[in-house]
């Protein structure tokens, strides 16, 4: 994380210097799943180097890989509870985990990879999942979605053609996320396994968060960033213990709930409802508002229904 971090702090130097206008403007980090590790790693070394001529005002945290990979990750009763595998597949799934626990303590690089073997499309060859095996779903994200959407695969078309990457200077033999599982492997040694539970307290408590999770996320389910966060030892736990969760709704539709927010400070927590991992793609209104609403600090009251 400290790498990634010192990477994007030298991205934002050189921006500025290119684009000073927008100095000393308001700085919203924003991460979604791997990339929420990301956004707390810049944002509390801005906040603590104050090297950036940049007003810190919040992050945003999308369905994030926050808490420890094996514990938040780890989906077998989620997918057994929803139906989506049964109670051979179950043990099976939590086996599998339980396996992966015990070769990360002595080979974080062999544990990764049985890690994208069993919960991502990431493999080196052409064997499915364990996941798609046990579920018949050949898309990790949603409890909801069996296949990637039409939107994924025309981007991924589209990103392979020969006109895009002539566009972006980039070779035509080039494949798409063609090293995504020796990256994979890479990382695992220095971030995979790394608890930042510091970093996330640190933050928690010096800036707004907006965090939110996805209710059929197969990947993060809820429930294990929900265990995380009551556990976590900031200065707010105990008010985001007692604080009562409240229905959201969008400007778009005062009827159906889009999820259900919980704050404690400075702190907004927030279950999107019918999204997956890919919540952006799953409830595009329900992020618009959301991200809307936290930035401009607009309160989360249900809208006035028309002819009400």
């Amino acid at each position: 994380l400290d790498d990634i971090t010192r990477s994007i702090e030298e991205f934002l130097r050189q921006f500025l210097e290119l684009f000073p206008e927008i100095k000393n403007r308001s700085f919203y980090a924003i991460g979604e799943s791997y990339g929420g590790r990301s956004a707390l790693g810049i944002v509390n070394r801005l906040r603590v180097s104050g090297i950036l001529p940049l007003r810190i005002s919040g992050v945003i945290l999308g369905v994030p890989f926050v808490a420890p990979l094996l514990d938040q990750m780890d989906s077998s009763d989620f997918l057994y509870n929803t139906g989506l595998i049964d109670g051979r597949g179950h043990k099976i799934f939590a086996e599998r985990f339980r396996q992966i626990k015990q070769v990360a303590e002595v080979n974080r690089t062999i544990a990764a990879g049985l890690l994208l073997k069993t919960v991502f499309n990431a493999n080196a060859g052409d064997e499915p999942s364990l996941y798609e095996q046990l579920t018949g779903y050949t898309d990790h994200g949603s409890v909801l979605r069996t296949k990637p959407e039409p939107e994924t695969l025309r981007y991924a078309e589209y990103v392979t053609s020969d006109a895009f990457k002539r566009s972006i200077h980039v070779a035509g033999g080039v494949q798409l996320e063609a090293q995504r599982f020796p990256l994979g492997l890479s990382l695992a040694q220095g971030d995979y396994f790394t608890d930042i539970s510091d970093t996330v307290a640190k933050v928690f408590d010096s800036t707004k968060v907006l965090l939110y999770t996805g209710q059929m996320d197969t990947v993060f389910p809820a429930v294990n960033t929900d265990r995380y966060l009551r556990n976590l030892n900031w200065s707010g736990r105990q008010e985001l213990e007692t604080a009562e969760r409240k229905s959201w709704y969008t400007f778009a539709d005062a009827h159906i709930p889009a999820g259900y927010v919980t704050r404690a400070r400075n702190f907004t927590y927030v279950l999107v409802s019918r999204a997956g991992h890919h919540a952006a793609l799953d409830e595009p209104v329900a992020l618009f508002d959301l991200s809307y609403r936290f930035i401009h600090g607009r309160p989360y009251r249900r809208p006035r229904a028309q002819g009400a």
